[in-house]
């Protein structure tokens, strides 16, 4: 608690409501985790690959595989290193998902993917980020595999 007090000033300033009865457990986002792990920023003057205010994020990701693929390419097969995305649209659900692909059998399909994401934590181990099977992916039908291209600035 001592912890959460301590980092309160810094959830405000990037907008976070801590007393917000809606967020739900504190946990990183997946799009910024993704972000994170290919090396880059989430955010960067807004280009074809992000909403207006220049964001990276789960729908701008898929809409950019599905259309122009300045930055991320859509993959008919799924490779380590690898992106499995679905956008908000479409899903029944609040928000998108995207993860990595860590693993993936002879048909092109993800084993393994590590994400972070809220629901992880209520299961044990309680971390927002795991390797798991593809389940959650699975039950979505706009979700794709995607590669990121690497962009020279």
């Amino acid at each position: 608690m001592a912890q959460q007090h301590a980092l309160e000033p810094l959830a405000q300033a990037a907008g976070l409501d801590v007393h917000d009865p809606a967020l739900v457990v504190p946990a990183c986002d997946c799009s910024g985790f993704v972000c994170w792990a290919l090396g880059f920023g989430r955010r960067s003057d807004p280009a074809p690959y992000t909403d207006a205010a220049g964001w990276i994020y789960t729908d701008s990701i898929w809409a950019d595989a599905m259309g122009a693929g300045v930055r991320f390419e859509r993959r008919a097969r799924a490779t380590p290193g690898a992106l499995v995305v679905y956008p908000k649209a479409g899903s029944g659900e609040n928000y998108g998902h995207v993860g990595l692909v860590m693993e993936a059998d002879a048909d092109g399909g993800a084993r393994l993917v590590a994400h972070c994401s809220a629901v992880n934590f209520k299961v044990a181990p309680f971390d927002a980020i795991k390797i798991t099977s593809l389940e959650i992916f699975e039950r979505q039908p706009r979700s794709i595999y995607a590669w990121c291209r690497t962009i020279v600035v």
